[in-house]
């Protein structure tokens, strides 16, 4: 299972073309259903917030589906904050932030 998971943080270690001027975007972070409520998802999100600060971002950026709370919870418990609303594909997603400087100011 870490082979796969170093393989997802990977691929996420790329530039997106969905992210804006100096963003690091967090894109497809998925676990499988049998190994939810692990802490891998948490592990992944750190990892790439991690990341995201060595390659020098102030500001991280991710989407999720607007009906997943569970989801929209783990990632403000780790400090992203709600930005705005974007539909993609018919389907209402929820942009949401992680500043570094303002959680460096939580400190």
């Amino acid at each position: 299972m870490i082979k796969n998971m170093q393989a997802i943080l990977d691929l996420m270690d790329r530039p997106s073309t969905g992210s804006g001027p100096g963003e690091y975007y967090l894109d497809t972070l998925a676990v499988l259903p049998e190994y939810r409520r692990r802490g891998i998802g948490r592990a992944l999100l750190e990892d790439g917030i991690k990341r995201g600060i060595a390659a020098g971002y102030d500001l991280i950026t991710l989407v999720v589906d607007s009906n997943m709370p569970d989801l929209i919870r783990l990632y403000e418990s780790v400090g992203f904050q709600k930005a705005e609303h974007r539909w993609i594909f018919r389907v209402d997603f929820l942009r949401m932030t992680y500043s570094v400087k303002r959680q460096n100011a939580k400190l």
